[in-house]
């Protein structure tokens, strides 16, 4: 694919490594041979429809991202990403069953704490405390630093409700947003 003729997994660690470090448009020429010699290579195709996903092609994600699900049916990153491809489409439910598709597969996926943060988002949107509170907490402890800390969840009304709602979990969450707050995180 270079200077000298790569076997598929060379040619696809190294677009793995260009689209790492944001080299978009050679990562996608080198996804695109892969396809022409292997047009059933699932990873390339879910690669593929994460940079139509990153230059706001996701219609084209779409297509890409489905087409490897069906080839490799039981990757939770395959849709962990489809999942924020429907959410950023509007499709909040495809979106969620997306995401709830990945943590059946596999509930420390990679992008895993990616998942429950979007479900948290979701369910606190929907009313649903309890279940935003828990799916927030994963997100926290599978290593969530995103710039919408955990502790702002426990600023709103949801986070009173679940503390109601489950009171065996009150003394961990207490604990928790202390030490975000000892940190000065708000």
């Amino acid at each position: 694919m270079e200077d000298k003729e790569l076997t598929i997994h060379e040619a696809l660690n190294l677009a793995v490594r260009k689209h790492n470090k944001g080299e978009l448009n050679e990562a996608e020429i080198i996804y695109r041979k892969i396809l022409k010699v292997d047009e059933n290579n699932a990873d390339a195709l879910h690669l593929l429809g994460l940079i139509a996903h990153q230059i706001g092609k996701n219609l084209d994600a779409l297509d890409l991202i489905k087409k490897a699900i069906q080839i490799k049916p039981n990757s939770a990153i395959y849709y962990g990403n489809l999942g924020m491809v429907y959410d950023s489409l509007g499709n909040e439910e495809e979106s969620v069953s997306s995401f709830k598709r990945a943590l059946e597969l596999n509930p420390n996926y990679e992008k895993a704490y990616l998942a429950h943060y979007n479900l948290g988002i979701y369910y606190m949107e929907q009313g649903k405390a309890e279940e935003a509170l828990k799916t927030r907490l994963v997100a926290h402890f599978l290593g969530v630093h995103i710039e919408i800390p955990v502790v702002a969840f426990f600023n709103t009304d949801a986070f009173g409700i679940a503390m109601r709602s489950n009171p065996t979990q009150n003394r961990a969450v207490i604990e928790l947003q202390g030490r975000h707050l000892a940190r000065g995180v708000d």
